[in-house]
């Protein structure tokens, strides 16, 4: 990649920018066309100025004629606590209205946690502004460092404190500035919208927006549109209802109506009139208060009508809660949204007002609205059930009594669970009087992508005794998280001259030798192993028990599978949890007292017969995943129908669960989907699975879903990827584990991508 002065050298006439910020160099570039904005993400030797980062951007932007942004990354080596000023200047420009709450204050930088020391107080504008949170992510985003924040000194300024009124005087009136200038650039947007639509379409008064990627453009009005229905004429800016408050006076507002009421006083002279609006940025309570006679024209509104509205915003004591008194309202139209893509979608997962907490429209409505984008067909997956498919097939009717035609695919997302036990994965099968190795590991966190382990206990089963034991630390080369110290015991201190995770992965394999290793939640344990393997260039194939599994299928009136809980029921006695060698123990004891019971109650005297000749247990201990079905006939529209019986029906626990045993005996004449990031498949690949079973997972599947990226940006956000670059290149970057799954799995089918 180019650095950034090689970039922009020629494009800068001779003008000069920081030698250092000259040096960066570039690893990203995002341009936005339509709003004309350059992302850059610049990778640096050595910290930068941010004032200098401020000045170069300024530069760049003058240059470019458009807006440049510079993302800056140093890495965790470069951090220092001394950097913080720096870093608050950053916050200030995401935040402006805490400047000057953070004036004198220190920054000191204790093991994972950055600790600020406040001289004028300001704790509580600063948390109410999420402070923490924004500095945390800079900090995650530029040095890759997940630290915590902790303030500390004087939390709160006296009254008679000089700096501290100046500092909630200038934050209110930021605050006050923000609002207007929020008003101020929604208002221009808004008129720059309306000169090209009227530039484009200036006789249709319903005039179109494309829709390209799947990106949908917010609902505008058309302004020329307005009509006066009550009050004066209506004057001034419209501002997004989001942006007002109860000190934000006289504002202009447009938005649809959701209910209208109206209630008339007991003197039979006035109406007391509410209308809820929304503009998809806020919602608020319009209030009238006037005659009858002139409060007659409101009542031709109705749900789904859009209006314009100026009023004064008032704290109503009646209501609690912000109103706007209306002094005007007028009528107006909407731009209307079509689909010119020259190949149009089909939309394979949808959710209508019959989902719970997923959607609000009903399925009528969206049938309608794919008809009229041109599209030719349309499904209905609402959660577990199939409400909403009389209202859809009525809808499609609609079409076709009127020339039109659309299909309707009836299907649902399902609960899918697999009740069929797999605790053993591998070849290698072994009598119970043979030789198994009981581990259990401890780790930093939950990922084996980007956590590491930091204890391994092993204990060596023959002929159902304990006859040898195993452990060590492991040096993880990471720090380890606070929650983790707290539930393992184990510290940084504790590991600092540990074996490396190639050393304490090699002794732990060297212990267990070519025999069947047996683990509570063997996926979890052995993902780390066979991560660490892969790192070193080894080879993985053992087989392994999932004490877990064999729990769920033949202890039903258990409580549930932790591993304290079945030492418990078993009666195996008190050990010290969530440390390696202790657990490993009891779980050795554990594996002995359930291959007892399996030859006792099932006949079963080795470990290749577990799978086959157990099954099922309480489902409600099992972990559900989302999943698509869609009837492709009558058949599979039948056999739908009988799923969605029997999980309501026998297999209901909070939700209405469809195990697989039922979903393979019910298959004919269904379509089944992967689903999003809370399907079995997405899962299985964020957890890192081994390439066999992920290759197994997606085999039962018809069709594999890709999301828009926009639908997970949360994996981001809650830490399982630092950035959007480690999403894309870690192990388990989807894109590409999705696709190289189409080309390997031929039972997999077709491949379905959501634009």
């Amino acid at each position: 990649m180019k650095t950034i002065g090689e970039l922009f050298t020629s494009l800068l006439r001779g003008e000069q920018i920081d030698p250092a910020i000259a040096c960066g160099e570039v690893t990203k570039v995002n341009i936005h066309n339509e709003v004309r904005l350059v992302t850059l993400w610049v990778s640096f030797n050595s910290l930068i100025d941010r004032g200098e980062l401020l000045a170069a951007e300024k530069l760049f932007s003058g240059a470019l004629n458009a807006s440049v942004i510079i993302k800056p990354h140093f890495g965790e080596k470069l951090f220092t606590a001394d950097y913080f000023p720096q870093l608050y200047a950053a916050v200030k420009r995401e935040i402006p209205s805490i400047n000057g709450t953070l004036n004198n204050a220190d920054a000191t930088l204790e093991g994972d946690v950055l600790i600020i020391t406040l001289q004028n107080g300001g704790k509580a504008i600063l948390e109410a502004k999420h402070f923490d949170e924004i500095l945390l992510k800079y900090i995650r985003e530029e040095f890759d460092l997940d630290l915590r924040l902790k303030y500390t000194g004087t939390f709160e300024a006296t009254a008679q404190s000089d700096e501290y009124k100046q500092v909630m005087q200038s934050a209110v009136k930021q605050q006050e500035r923000e609002q207007l200038q929020k008003a101020a650039d929604f208002f221009r947007a808004d008129e720059e919208v309306s000169d090209q639509i009227r530039e484009r379409q200036a006789e249709d008064a319903l005039t179109e927006i494309e829709i390209r990627e799947g990106k949908f453009a917010t609902p505008q009005i058309i302004q020329s549109s307005v009509r006066p229905l009550y009050g004066r004429s209506i004057r001034g800016s419209i501002v997004p209802i989001s942006s007002i408050s109860d000190s934000a006076g006289s504002v202009v507002v447009w938005g649809d109506v959701v209910e209208v009421e109206k209630r008339t006083t007991k003197n039979g002279k006035n109406n007391i009139i509410t209308i809820d609006i929304t503009d998809y940025t806020g919602s608020v309570t319009v209030k009238v208060f006037d005659s009858i006679n002139a409060t007659q024209p409101i009542d031709g509104l109705k749900a789904g009508s859009t209006v314009v509205v100026m009023g004064k915003v008032q704290y109503d004591e009646f209501i609690k809660e912000v109103v706007l008194n209306a002094g005007s309202i007028g009528t107006a139209q909407k731009i209307k949204i079509v689909d010119k893509a020259e190949t149009k979608r089909v939309e394979l997962h949808l959710h209508t007002n019959m989902s719970q907490m997923d959607a609000l429209t009903p399925a009528g409505e969206l049938v309608k609205r794919a008809y009229n984008w041109g599209h030719k067909a349309i499904a209905i997956t609402d959660h577990g059930v199939a409400q909403a498919f009389p209202d859809a097939m009525h809808a499609a009717d609609d079409i076709a009594y009127s020339g039109g035609e659309i299909k309707v695919l009836y299907g649902t997302e399902a609960y899918f669970m697999d009740d069929l036990v797999e605790s053993v994965t591998g070849d290698q099968n072994e009598g119970f009087e043979g030789t198994f190795i009981c581990f259990d590991i401890e780790t930093t966190g939950l990922s084996p992508l980007k956590d590491k382990i930091t204890e391994i206990g092993a204990v060596k089963v023959v002929n159902g005794e304990i006859t040898d034991t195993f452990t060590t630390f492991a040096n993880p080369e990471m720090p380890i998280p606070y929650k983790i110290t707290e539930l393992t015991g184990i510290n940084d201190e504790m590991v600092k001259d540990a074996p490396s995770q190639s050393e304490a992965v090699s002794a732990f394999l060297e212990f267990a030798g070519d025999n069947i290793l047996v683990a509570h939640n063997a996926p979890f344990d052995t993902s780390f192993i066979r991560r660490a393997c892969l790192n070193m260039n080894r080879e993985y194939n053992c087989t392994s028990i999932d004490t877990v599994a064999i729990a769920r299928a033949i202890l039903p009136d258990i409580k549930n599978v932790k591993l304290d809980t079945v030492a418990n029921y078993l009666r195996l006695g008190k050990f010290n949890h969530h440390r390696a060698t202790d657990d490993a123990e009891i779980l050795a004891k554990i594996f002995i007292s359930l291959c007892s019971r399996l030859k006792d109650d099932y006949g079963i005297t080795q470990s290749g017969d577990i799978n086959t000749k157990i099954a099922g247990g309480d489902f409600k201990k099992l972990p559900t995943y989302h999943q698509i079905i869609l009837a492709k006939n009558k058949t599979g529209l039948k056999n739908l129908y009988k799923l969605i019986s029997y999980s309501h029906l026998n297999t209901f626990y909070k939700k209405p669960r469809i195990p697989k045993s039922k979903l393979v005996e019910l298959r004919e004449g269904l379509i089944i989907g992967s689903a999003c990031c809370e399907g079995q498949l997405y899962k299985a690949i964020l957890k890192g699975a081994p390439w066999g079973e992920l290759k197994s997972i997606a085999s039962f599947y018809d069709y594999l879903e890709i999301q828009p990226s926009g639908n997970n940006e949360f994996l981001i956000r809650n830490g399982t990827f630092k950035n959007w670059a480690e999403s894309l290149t870690s192990p388990s970057a989807l894109p590409a584990t999705f696709t190289l799954l189409i080309r390997t799995v031929p039972s997999t089918g077709k491949f379905c991508r959501r634009l």
